[in-house]
């Protein structure tokens, strides 16, 4: 093949891959409901409802009403990523888009063209490390279609746009370090920046990136102490930016005033990257009680159970062996320390080194380059390498299109329908988990206003004068609330009222659990003409409904083939919501 002709296809390539990449991103942004971990949620989606107005709850914060938060002791989140998408939705909401869960789905659709951009940047501007053209090749697939990119990219994550800057702060690095000046220091800090006040612990990696600089830039040392102090100018401009936005999040805009700024204690209650510091100096690093502590070297196993078996096995092989060999690669500083001192943290959750896992794709690249030739003349290691690309598709389709929420399919049919005001939530006992709540709306006990807006929720019970007592009036069921719930569910005269906001309409949830050999005699007993709509989170239920002949399924969060594979008993441990309506026969 002719050079020229190489390259032509290298380009057509290019083209095709970053097309079903981006066809992907925007399904995922539409299809892929919810969250994966809460603080996408609470620490992020909560804290623009608030600054909405809307009655919310964002974590970490004592909300007194919808306009003034009182005895927060821990401020410790940034508000720059929230200040961010309470521009787009106050955009959308002057454009006259009103649903929720339509704005979630832009925001994430902008969300993953930033993180599609930083991917993108960052396949450019390193793609020439590797010279062999079957692993720029492999490089390619893997910067664009490797199975997790697509779940990263769409998520409201801080761990997402903290990563998204970090590799465009990198790929600008690599574009400009042949012409490298003070300017380009500058600019590399503000992103970097960024990087930082959108996710704080992402200061472990721009503190040895700018480390780096020292041990292996060959300029004079005058000149990197000018850079080094050109690029923190540049982190130092984000961080008051970040105080600013702070100073807006936990107040108002008319706490921004120079007076406040010159007050050390005002502000040092608004430095979130010193809260969230100073939070996990006082907690041990978050290392006992509650935080469920684990051994130093767990990351390997998380990695290898909860990474996508056994594609997890080549990256932390793939990894590990990365690290042995390029201690003089920027890349290696940017995710071995980071690494290392969160591996000494005791609190380990998977997302906290998504850091590091974001850069699979360079990791396995530099592996199969350094092992070619085993590649290209091992039949058995080619058969293997085939299989587990197969597999990275098959699992990049599930993770993009797969909604860790599914269930805000169902309750969007409930609260937009006219007819649908009268529902009665029927379970098994077996299925009723004792710390959550039965109002459906209620999702994890994380939030019930954020997709869906309500002026009141009332959880009542009818007592054996039959007179109404309110056990519950507010819009969020906490622990307490939870336990009223749980006591008030025995004698299964207990529902809720859910009213919508500027609507008429009020929702009656009924709640009703039983034995399972109990059940379909309750269900013989019901009046539908009084009640007709029927919601269930369990699977006996759900059979018992399919097989009346005068009810048929509206809406359910996952297909109803899937809840008759019983195969390892695959149909059990799923998570659903069903939607019933039954006729009077």
């Amino acid at each position: 093949m002719k050079i020229t002709n190489y390259f032509n296809d290298e380009k057509k390539e290019l083209k095709t891959v970053i097309l079903i990449s981006l066809i992907l991103h925007f399904l995922s942004s539409f299809y892929s409901l919810g969250w994966y971990n809460a603080d996408e949620q609470t620490c992020i989606l909560e804290f623009v409802n608030f600054k909405l107005g809307f009655e919310s709850n964002p974590c970490f914060l004592n909300i007194k009403d919808n306009s003034v938060i009182i005895d927060s002791s821990l401020k410790i989140r940034s508000w720059i990523q929230p200040f961010f998408y309470y521009l787009i939705t106050k955009i959308l909401f002057f454009l006259n888009f009103q649903d929720p869960i339509k704005i979630t789905q832009i925001i994430k659709i902008i969300t993953s063209l930033i993180a599609f951009f930083s991917s993108y940047y960052f396949y450019v501007a390193t793609k020439n490390h590797f010279k062999n053209s079957f692993v720029k090749k492999i490089y390619l697939y893997l910067s664009f279609l490797i199975f997790y990119i697509v779940f990263f990219h769409t998520r409201t994550s801080a761990e997402n746009f903290g990563i998204s800057f970090l590799m465009i702060g990198l790929a600008f690095y690599f574009t400009v370090r042949t012409n490298f000046n003070y300017k380009n220091a500058f600019f590399m800090g503000l992103i970097f920046g960024f990087s930082f006040v959108f996710r704080y612990n992402l200061g472990v990696s721009i503190f040895f990136i700018l480390l780096y600089f020292f041990i292996f830039d060959k300029k004079s040392t005058l000149l990197q102490f000018g850079y080094l102090f050109s690029a923190i100018i540049g982190i130092f401009i984000v961080v008051m930016f970040d105080i600013i936005i702070a100073t807006w999040g936990l107040g108002n805009t008319n706490d921004i005033k120079l007076e406040n700024f010159l007050n050390l204690n005002f502000l040092e209650d608004r430095i979130a990257s010193l809260q969230f510091l100073l939070c996990g100096v006082y907690n041990n690093l978050c290392g006992g009680g509650s935080w469920n502590p684990k051994p130093t070297l767990y990351y390997f196993p998380f990695i290898l159970y909860e990474f996508f078996p056994p594609l997890s096995i080549v990256i932390i092989i793939s990894m590990i062996f990365f690290w042995s060999l390029s201690i003089k690669n920027i890349i290696f500083w940017t995710t071995l320390p980071y690494f290392i001192i969160h591996s000494f943290i005791a609190h380990k959750e998977l997302r906290f080194i998504f850091p590091v896992l974001a850069f699979t794709p360079y990791f396995i690249a530099f592996f199969i380059h350094n092992l070619k030739p085993y590649f290209l003349e091992n039949i058995y290691l080619q058969r293997l390498f085939k299989t587990l690309m197969f597999m990275n598709f098959i699992g990049l389709l599930f993770y993009s299109l797969y909604s860790f929420k599914p269930e805000i399919k169902v309750l969007k049919k409930i609260y937009y329908s006219d007819s649908i005001n009268n529902i009665m939530f029927i379970n098994s006992i077996e299925d009723v988990k004792y710390y959550e709540s039965l109002n459906p709306f209620n999702i994890d006990n994380i939030t019930n206003n954020y997709y869906f807006k309500f002026d009141k929720i009332n959880l009542i019970l009818t007592d054996k004068f039959n007179q109404d007592q309110i056990l519950w009036s507010k819009i969020h069921c906490q622990s307490e609330c939870v336990k009223k719930e749980q006591l008030s569910i025995k004698n299964n005269k207990s529902y809720y009222i859910l009213k919508k906001i500027d609507s008429n309409k009020n929702i009656k949830i009924q709640l009703k659990v039983f034995k399972k050999e109990n059940i379909n005699k309750n269900l013989n007993h019901i009046d539908f003409k009084n009640t007709n709509y029927f919601l269930t989170k369990s699977l006996y239920v759900n059979d018992l409904f399919n097989n009346k002949k005068n009810c048929h399924l509206l809406q359910s969060s996952v297909p109803q083939w899937l809840l008759n594979f019983s195969i390892l008993g695959l149909n059990k441990k799923l998570t659903f919501l069903s939607l019933f309506h039954c006729k009077r026969v």
